[in-house]
């Protein structure tokens, strides 16, 4: 007779604080069954209690650029796939949460920007969790300092870099050895919060990884940021191809003259613009207006580009999305031309009548 619904325990648990948020993980009362703790958390694909009852495991995927921070304050970095879009970025995590509080105690991510899936998580009698999952990466990051590459049968790609995506899914089993945490390499100290650990001379600690000096946020979009432990040691810092040969626009590193582009989904076509480009000289963090347009960002491409009638009839120098130079001219037409055309078209109208 005293049984009441989860949501009017009034138990001080509850989930949906934020709004982007996937899953919710909640702990239930063994012989109540009143809800306990709530957490707030990426979409679960696998949960694993420690066999001490202290603590949860949990797994899956997340979308960096649309989640929540994780246990309200980390915010996990998006793997990127080369040509991709800056809003296409995620990975995948491994968490472990306490089972008193639901808490986080620490978070890893891993991935390589193409196809990065978790299906579940088991664990052993030792403590090691495994993760079964796939991927369409050649190169993954796992966290810490592994990473692994992969050569797909008939396909020669020379040395790739990390974002590239292979032509086949590849199924994966990683271990994680969840018993025995230790501290990060590049830390000389790490009193319980890695916030406030001193980081070694020639290391950067940017996400919850060790970088060497010089080392590049290439598996995030940012081949063209470096780890600069002279300038920052927690976060990366712009490269100096930025601003000669490169542009950041829309958080990802673009080479000289590459173009604007709509893309729906990320297996559709990909729609570049005719106008808007990464020019270095002009803009190192926005798109760049190609001589001769005028454009409507409102609109996706290939909507959002109008020729300009030069009243001069200037030529228009094209250049294509690999940044070469055609030297013809665009569609720009004299203005003695203009009128030629205009006359045309009245004695066709007028043909008509």
């Amino acid at each position: 007779d005293q049984a009441v619904p989860a949501s009017q325990a009034e138990t001080g648990a509850h989930c949906g604080y934020y709004s982007k948020s996937d899953a919710c993980v909640v702990k239930y009362h063994k012989y109540t069954g009143l809800p306990i703790w709530g957490a707030d958390v990426p979409a679960v694909a696998g949960l694993v209690p420690s066999s001490d009852g202290e603590s949860v495991h949990i797994s899956g995927r997340y979308s960096a650029g649309r989640a929540d921070s994780f246990d309200d304050s980390v915010f996990l970095p998006g793997y990127a796939r080369i040509g991709g879009l800056g809003s296409q970025v995620s990975g995948l995590f491994n968490a472990k949460l306490s089972a008193k509080t639901g808490k986080g105690e620490y978070v890893l991510h891993s991935g390589g920007g193409n196809w990065d899936r978790v299906s579940d998580s088991v664990g052993d009698s030792d403590g090691n969790i495994y993760n079964i999952g796939f991927s369409g990466n050649l190169i993954m990051n796992w966290g810490g300092t592994l990473k692994t590459t992969i050569s797909e049968d008939g396909v020669d790609k020379g040395d790739v870099d990390p974002g590239t995506p292979g032509i086949e899914r590849h199924m994966f089993i990683s271990k994680l050895a969840a018993h025995t945490e230790t501290r990060h390499s590049c830390l000389t100290q790490c009193d319980g919060n890695t916030d406030t650990a001193i980081i070694s001379e020639n290391s950067c600690f940017i996400d919850g990884q060790c970088y060497m000096e010089g080392d590049t946020g290439a598996f995030y979009g940012k081949s063209c940021w470096t780890c600069d432990p002279s300038k920052d040691q927690k976060n990366w810092v712009r490269g100096s191809t930025i601003g000669t040969t490169q542009c950041y626009i829309d958080d990802l590193c673009l080479n000289n003259a590459y173009a604007f582009f709509y893309q729906r989904r990320t297996w559709s076509e990909k729609i570049f613009s005719e106008c808007q480009i990464c020019d270095p000289s002009q803009n190192t963090d926005g798109w760049t207006l190609k001589t001769g347009y005028d454009v409507n960002t409102t609109f996706n491409p290939p909507n959002d580009c109008t020729l300009r009638i030069e009243p001069t009839g200037a030529p228009i120098r094209d250049v294509d999305h690999s940044g070469h130079d055609h030297g013809h001219t665009s569609a720009s037409v004299p203005g003695h031309a203009t009128h030629g055309i205009v006359l045309m078209l009245c004695l066709i109208l007028l043909a008509h009548v």
